[in-house]
């Protein structure tokens, strides 16, 4: 049989970033044309605005202020004042929120202990 050669490619890509270098070193422009291009890209970034990321991140800067100047004066959570607070039910207000409801279910299920 015949014998394989191995073969050997040759990767010739240029990277984007070699183009981009190449581009800019290659025909540089006239300044008055370079300071009209600047003028353009300046009004076109003037009327797009702050983008996504930059106001997201000067919303999280003035939360992180807001929230130093607020540190001394902050709620402080207690465990036997915050947990009782609103948790007893008096009988008249257990009432007036089940109403009828046992009276009910006492006639649709028989109410008491199953007969088995």
């Amino acid at each position: 049989g015949s014998v394989l050669k191995n073969r050997n490619f040759e990767n010739k890509k240029v990277s984007s970033s070699a183009a981009a270098e190449e581009a800019a070193t290659a025909a540089p422009l006239d300044p008055s044309v370079q300071a009209e291009v600047d003028a353009i890209m300046d009004a076109h970034n003037e009327a797009r605005g702050p983008s996504l990321i930059e106001v997201h991140r000067m919303k999280k800067a003035s939360e992180k202020a807001a929230s130093q100047t607020e540190g001394k004066d902050a709620w402080k959570w207690n465990r036997e004042k915050d947990l009782d607070s609103g948790r007893r039910v008096d009988k008249e207000a257990l009432r007036m929120i089940l109403g009828g409801a046992g009276n009910g279910l006492k006639d649709k299920f028989q109410g008491g202990l199953s007969r088995g």
